[in-house]
């Protein structure tokens, strides 16, 4: 009987990231979509080690293949990130570009941090209204003298909108509502 051995010597060794080379969100949107508290795909971030190995994707399907290897950060708290799996949370609209860094924790390298700019905008749970645009900034800033449209997005869920009540409060010493215009899934007619 004929057996063949093989002799491994293991050695202490470290590697540690280099350099980021993707980091954004998965679908290539600038802007995190979704129902208040809503856990979305994990963020998309690629990397090269020290020693040439490359990492395609490190939180492929929401788990990271190298546990505390990178910190991830957002300034402010309309989402929550954690590092283990790059998943953002939704936690509210916001008025103004969120920026979201990684850093990998073991180096010094500047080339191994990353950021971008995302926006984070709510959508309407069943039975729930929101105001503003789906896409980007909910309600975009605008200047003194400017008209600019609010969309009103209801989702009634699997049943057909009848009628609705609804009340915008807004500071009149800044604002003035000049008219209501119904759109296209918007059944009957409105009143200001």
């Amino acid at each position: 009987r004929n057996s063949d051995h093989w002799n491994f010597t293991v050695s202490p060794a470290s590697v540690n990231p280099l350099k980021i080379d993707t980091f954004s969100l998965r679908s290539g949107s600038t802007t995190l979509r979704g129902i208040l508290g809503t856990t979305l795909d994990p963020l998309l971030l690629g990397f090269t080690f020290d020693d040439d190995a490359v990492v395609n994707d490190f939180w492929k399907d929401g788990v990271s293949l190298y546990g505390g290897l990178f910190t991830v950060s957002k300034t402010p708290a309309a989402i929550s990130l954690n590092d283990i799996d790059g998943k953002p949370k939704i936690l509210g609209n916001y008025h103004s570009e969120i920026l979201v860094s990684v850093s990998a924790r073991s180096t010094a390298s500047q080339s191994a941090r990353a950021e971008f700019d995302v926006f984070c905008n709510l959508d309407p749970d069943e039975g729930d209204i929101d105001l503003g645009d789906e896409d980007g900034v909910p309600v975009p800033p605008v200047n003194e003298g400017d008209s600019f449209v609010v969309p009103v997005r209801v989702n009634t869920g699997s049943s057909a909108l009848g009628t609705v009540d609804l009340t915008i409060e807004f500071n009149s010493t800044f604002l003035q509502a000049t008219e209501v215009v119904i759109g296209a899934d918007w059944p009957g007619g409105p009143t200001l």
